[in-house]
């Protein structure tokens, strides 16, 4: 037998054996494996990534997650009493309130719906009493707070228009709360002073 044969024997047996003493992937956290001139080099499967995942980064984004979800849960709870007592707690659940939400924020969203609801209602107090007004008082009373309450209406609407103008930026659900604050704080005002002057004079209303 020639000697390039027998060497070529030799190196397919080398060969061989090495890859049987190949380890298998995964086999352990550490292994040896050949590097290729017969010496055996460490082989370390790194596993402090992973660990690190399930110990730290996955009880933050849990810790995380469950915050948003208590946030979320507690923010309708505040929507409902809010509007509970309008009648108006529907909106609370409604994709119209997840809408503007996403643009605006819910706090400001729920503060101008319920300044909305709040303001229909005072608007209907003050037109009730208004309107009892105008049946007690005569003729001559009926003039004249009939007159009073148009001027003060151009009154109130300038002077709710001359706020907002003072608001310097802003975008349209923050100008439209503060012109129903504004609207309701006048009408209140108003409500009172009927109360305390009008309906004293005319005995009650």
């Amino acid at each position: 037998m020639s000697l390039a044969k027998t060497s070529a024997q030799s190196d397919r047996i080398e060969v061989i054996e090495s890859r049987r003493r190949l380890p298998e992937c995964g086999a352990g956290n550490d292994v040896e494996h050949s590097d290729g001139q017969g010496r055996k080099a460490p082989f370390i499967f790194n596993s402090r990534p992973l660990l690190l995942m399930r110990t730290v980064i996955l009880p933050i984004l849990f810790f995380v997650s469950s915050l948003a979800l208590a946030s979320e849960a507690e923010d309708r709870k505040t929507c409902i009493a809010a509007l509970k007592i309008y009648g108006a707690e529907t909106w609370c659940d409604s994709a119209e309130r997840r809408d503007c939400t996403a643009l605006h924020g819910a706090e400001w969203c729920d503060i101008s719906i319920e300044a909305e609801h709040e303001d229909k209602l005072v608007d209907r107090q003050l037109n009730e009493l208004y309107k009892k007004l105008m049946r007690k008082a005569n003729d001559r009373q009926r003039t004249s707070i009939r007159e009073s309450q148009r001027v003060w209406l151009q009154y109130r609407n300038l002077e709710c228009a001359a706020r907002n103008e003072m608001i310097s930026g802003g975008d349209s659900v923050m100008r439209s709360n503060l012109w129903n604050g504004c609207i309701i704080e006048f009408n209140k005002s108003r409500l009172k002073e009927f109360e305390r002057e009008y309906c004293t004079s005319l005995e009650g209303c």
